[in-house]
């Protein structure tokens, strides 16, 4: 009878838990800051550039730049 109520007793404190776990909201995420309005306008005209932005010395530049700027490095 004992062993019976705290095996019920367990599964209500476990019932609780996971529902105030789920309850729970985590924080909002961020959104990215964009300092530079041209990288975005440089990169999309590579992108409607196609294939041929592969050959284009001012896409490679924008995309030396973006990996620059993804990977923490200075981006000059």
């Amino acid at each position: 009878m004992i062993r019976a109520l705290a095996m019920a007793l367990a599964v209500w404190i476990g019932l609780i838990a996971i529902v105030l776990a789920a309850r729970h909201e985590g924080p909002a995420p961020s959104k990215p800051a964009v300092t530079d309005p041209t990288r975005n306008t440089d990169l999309a005209r590579c992108r409607a550039i196609g294939e041929g932005a592969a050959h284009d010395p001012a896409c490679k530049a924008a995309w030396s730049k973006a990996r620059a700027r993804f990977f923490g490095r200075d981006a000059s």
